[in-house]
């Protein structure tokens, strides 16, 4: 399924980081999953310690746009706060849910209620740049 063989072990790679830095854990099984929209590449996860026992992990390619402007990443600092907060919440929703079955229905809603305003957070800042900035300036240029 993947056209650059590169970019799939570049993925596994930063995947496997990720989850030993942030969960403690590793991955026992790395499986591509049909491309999403744009540059966009999900994986399924299956997890070392069970806990939870899988994941879907999402990468994006909308950091390049930060990347290429400074005053740009500080601009978008609070949307990419906000979207890191939302993973956050959502990631402790799904192991409430995984721990107490009970909860999937409220974590199955939270999730699927904000992976819209995600998307459409993180299209808006990879879609943004200088003609933003340059259009936020003439807008505060209004009231000096």
């Amino acid at each position: 399924m993947a056209e650059d063989p590169s970019l799939e072990t570049r993925d596994h790679e930063s995947l496997q980081a990720f989850l030993r830095e942030r969960l403690g854990t590793r991955a026992t099984r790395i499986e591509r999953l049909a491309p999403g929209l744009g540059t966009r590449r999900f994986y399924r996860i299956g997890l070392s310690d069970g806990t939870p026992s899988r994941l879907i992990g999402r990468i994006e390619e909308a950091s390049s746009a930060l990347l290429n402007d400074f005053s740009y990443a500080l601009l978008c600092s609070k949307p990419l706060a906000d979207m890191v907060i939302a993973v956050i919440v959502g990631s402790e929703l799904l192991l409430q849910a995984d721990a107490a079955p009970e909860r999937e229905d409220l974590a199955a809603s939270w999730v699927n209620r904000k992976m819209l305003d995600l998307e459409t957070e993180a299209q808006r800042i990879q879609a943004g740049g200088v003609e933003r900035l340059e259009r936020c300036e003439r807008i505060v240029s209004i009231f000096d």
